[in-house]
C-alpha cells in the first residue's frame, strides 16, 4: 500500500486562482496587467505564489468599487 503524500500547495496557475476566488481569468489577467498583483513566471506562464495572492485578497476593498 502506497503512503498518500500531501503537499503544500506554494503557487497557483491564473485559472486555478480565478476558480479559487471566484472570477474569470481575464479579471486575474487585468489585476495582473494593472499591477495589483504581481505574477512569477515559469517560461510564459504566470504563476502567483500563494503568498501574493492572499496579499491581493486581504487587499481587495470590502465594498463594490465598479468595473475595473
Amino acid at each position: 500500500m502506497k503512503a498518500i503524500l500531501k503537499v503544500e500547495r506554494l503557487a497557483y496557475t491564473v485559472p486555478q486562482l480565478a476558480a479559487a476566488i471566484g472570477v474569470s481569468d481575464q479579471q486575474i489577467y487585468n489585476h495582473i496587467k494593472r499591477g495589483h498583483l504581481t505574477p512569477k513566471y515559469s517560461g510564459t506562464k504566470a504563476i502567483i505564489p500563494v503568498s501574493e495572492a492572499t496579499r491581493f485578497i486581504n487587499e481587495l476593498p470590502e465594498e463594490d468599487m465598479g468595473a475595473l
